[in-house]
Order: C-alpha cells, then sequence, then structure tokens
C-alpha cells in the first residue's frame, strides 16, 4: 500500500510518489490507487487543512466531486475524499480539537 501525507507551511512529507517514479524507472509497475487492491483504504494521500468544511463549500462550485462527503470518522478526523483523474482518493482535512 502506497501512501502520503502533506502538509501545507513546512509540515511532514511521506509522499510515496518518488518510489513510485523510481519503481517505474526500474521497469516495476505502476503502484495502483489503494482502493483498488483493498476497496476499504479509499484514500492515497492525506492532506492536511485547517478548515476541511470551506474546501467543501468551494470545490462543488467548481466542478469537483466527492468521492466520500464532509464528515467526522470514529478516529477522529474530519474530512472528505475526492479522486484525482487517475483514480487516486485524495483526503483533505485535518483532526478534530
Amino acid at each position: 500500500m502506497s501512501f502520503s501525507i502533506v502538509r501545507r507551511d513546512g509540515g511532514d512529507d511521506h509522499d510515496q510518489g518518488a518510489r513510485r517514479d523510481l519503481g517505474r524507472q526500474r521497469g516495476h509497475r505502476r503502484t495502483d490507487p489503494n482502493y483498488n487492491r483493498e476497496p476499504a483504504f479509499s484514500w492515497d494521500a492525506y492532506l492536511e487543512v485547517p478548515d476541511p468544511d470551506v474546501l467543501a463549500e468551494e470545490f462543488p462550485t467548481r466542478g469537483v466531486r466527492f468521492s466520500m462527503p464532509l464528515t467526522d470518522s470514529d478516529d477522529g478526523l474530519r474530512g472528505f475524499v475526492i479522486k484525482d483523474i487517475d483514480g487516486y482518493g485524495l483526503f483533505f482535512g485535518h483532526l478534530r480539537a
């Protein structure tokens, strides 16, 4: 499973993309989106944002569709998931206070 965590303003960056690109150069197969391998894992990247509610209001006005609507999860997160053009799930959210 591949996974990324991205934060703006100097936080962590645990992007697996560099490894994915290196693997392609070495002749390995492309990394599939997580949901192709395990449907319970709907995201491939966690993008920490200070206010997911604001983005959840803005994104539909720009034609973005959610694959998981804005919600509070059982593990303390608030956010939503969209799919990028390659089918990778991008979670926009943060830990609830």
